[in-house]
């Protein structure tokens, strides 16, 4: 609960340091000290649970150390800096929304988001792999482009797909998000940097998760990804060590072509496209502002079918 609210700067991360190191120290001496001897194999079995929680809890500590040894610096305020300097060039971009096994409702929204942009688009194309007549039918009455493809939507996908648009840039979406109006005008002003070949933002819920509704803990509780978006990711960008999260993110498209990447729409696609971006010398900066709302799973049931369709990919 507390990791996500904490500035990356200061003090503050020494103390939780220290605090989460002593409780963990402690919850870890408990643990061996209470482990089930009753027979050699429930001796095992509780042997193993408890390394299992010792590893887990190493690994929520080590970025808290790497914070003390890193020389924080805002995406945020770089952003304002490059917006405030009177460069108007802007490059070209175009958007990509993945609509696969998505209902009509959400790919209406975020076509209508993705053409009230305050940086227009070159062109907006829509991916599914089901080739429905309906979607069709709404992609081309919107001017965007409807294109039938299974994923991932590898380098020559990509360039076959968009071919006839030059646009530098490529915004990809999942259905379920709607950038907001500012998304182009802040990822873009990163890309002024030539090294730069991917921005990455953090998909925000506009309501809760179901099973924090359930809870009753929606007020306290923050949503799954949190700790994620807002802390975990903003360390890793202060080592050029951003992963892709899928969707919400703007790459350059030579980048792609040159090392013949996925297109980062879905969770996997976007991990494999930021590890070949990073293996290949490029930089991925993480933007974490709340540049794109998305629709969490209203039931048990969609929740489900997301994390097998993750699954599947």
């Amino acid at each position: 609960i507390a990791l996500p609210r904490l500035p990356p700067s200061g003090g503050t991360p020494g103390v939780a340091s220290l605090l989460l190191t002593a409780s963990s120290l402690r919850y870890a001496h408990w643990r061996f000290a209470t482990v089930n001897t009753n027979t050699p194999l429930v001796q095992a079995c509780s042997l193993l649970m408890v390394v299992v929680e010792v590893l887990y809890l190493g690994n929520l500590m080590v970025p808290l150390f790497l914070i003390q040894s890193s020389a924080y610096r805002s995406r945020s305020r770089q952003v304002d800096e490059l917006l405030a300097s009177g460069v108007t060039d802007s490059p070209s971009v175009d958007i990509v929304v993945q609509a696969t096994k998505q209902p009509m409702r959400l790919i209406r929204r975020a076509l209508l988001s993705s053409l009230d942009l305050g940086c227009k688009p070159h062109s907006i194309t829509v991916v599914d792999e089901n080739c429905r007549e309906e979607i069709r039918d709404l992609a081309q009455g919107l001017g965007a482009r409807y294109v039938v493809q299974s994923l991932p939507l590898s380098a020559a996908d990509l360039h076959s797909s968009l071919s006839g648009s030059g646009a530098e840039l490529i915004a990809a979406f999942h259905a379920s998000c709607m950038p907001l109006k500012s998304f182009l005008t802040r990822t873009t002003a990163l890309f002024r940097d030539k090294r730069v070949a991917m921005v990455q933002t953090p998909q925000a819920l506009f309501h809760s998760e179901d099973y924090n509704r359930n809870l009753g803990a929606e007020v306290v509780m923050p949503p799954n990804r949190s700790y994620s978006s807002f802390f975990l990711q903003v360390l890793r960008d202060q080592r050029n060590a951003v992963l892709g999260s899928g969707g919400s993110a703007v790459v350059r498209r030579s980048a792609l072509l040159e090392l013949d990447l996925p297109l980062p729409l879905g969770t996997h696609q976007a991990r494999q496209a930021s590890l070949g971006l990073l293996s290949g010398g490029w930089r991925i900066a993480y933007l974490p502002e709340m540049l794109s709302i998305c629709e969490a799973p209203r039931c048990f049931a969609d929740y489900l079918d997301r994390k097998l369709q993750t699954i599947h990919a």
